[in-house]
């Protein structure tokens, strides 16, 4: 969607992010821990080409609240 000026707007709904228990429920901590390190420290490479981008970990988060 775009505004008057041009500039891209994209809305987004509520969310409530999800908590690392409730992560952890569907994720091991082996690969939670690194994704987080991994978003923190700028974004990078999980492996297997699965690159993700600073504040990647907190995307995900509330992606997995919305309902």
């Amino acid at each position: 969607m775009a505004s008057q000026s041009g500039e891209c707007v994209v809305g987004f709904p509520d969310s409530t992010p999800v908590t690392m228990d409730e992560m952890l429920l569907v994720h091991p901590h082996d690969y939670l821990k690194p994704f987080h390190e991994v978003s923190n420290s700028g974004g990078g490479d999980l492996g297997q080409l699965a690159p993700i981008g600073r504040g990647g970990f907190e995307i995900a988060r509330i992606s997995a609240g919305l309902t």
